[in-house]
């Protein structure tokens, strides 16, 4: 191989090769294991300047689904995180607001959606930050509240509004 300096360098010279693959299909086991090892992969790809070569963007679909797989989510999350498209920040924050998800997946996510804010800006539609907004205001677990606090942050409100949010929270007296 050649270093490829781009995905479509890449596919130009693996590509024919690939084509030329015959296998069995895979049992549910085979594809499970091939999961587990293919989405932590996937994060690795799509961080940095790997992202160039590999364009992990046509596995966002399947990345948000293996969010619901036991043992995957968290690398999912991750990997998600590094696809700079609108869409996986829509994704990301349908995550944070669906409220039959499990609390830890929910504040990962929230995590994962401030961060993916700050690195590639704000990508969200309208619909989305009202239900953030609507959310943080209705929100009931400081875990979930707190999360909901670092997304809203990150879409940089000023600094009144910052500590008015503060101010909410009651700080204990010395004792």
């Amino acid at each position: 191989l050649i270093r490829p300096a781009d995905s479509d360098s890449l596919n130009s010279q693996v590509g024919p090769f690939l084509k030329r693959l015959r296998s069995q299909p895979l049992s549910a086991r085979e594809h499970a294991q091939r999961s587990a090892m293919a989405v932590p992969l996937l994060g690795f790809l799509a961080q940095k300047r790997r992202g160039v070569v590999f364009d992990v963007r046509p596995a966002e679909a399947a990345l948000f689904d293996a969010v619901n797989r036991p043992g995957l989510a968290d690398d999912a999350l991750f990997a998600l995180a590094a696809i700079p498209t609108g869409s996986t920040q829509g994704r990301l924050a349908e995550l944070v607001l669906q409220g039959s998800l499990k609390q830890d997946l929910r504040v990962t996510a929230a995590a994962h959606l401030a961060f993916h804010i700050r690195r590639h800006g704000l990508l969200l539609k309208r619909p989305h930050l009202n239900d953030l907004r609507t959310t943080y205001a209705e929100a009931k677990t400081p875990a979930i509240k707190s999360a909901l606090a670092a997304v809203l942050s990150a879409l940089d409100p000023d600094v009144g509004l910052v500590g008015r949010r503060l101010g909410e929270y009651g700080v204990p007296r010395p004792r």
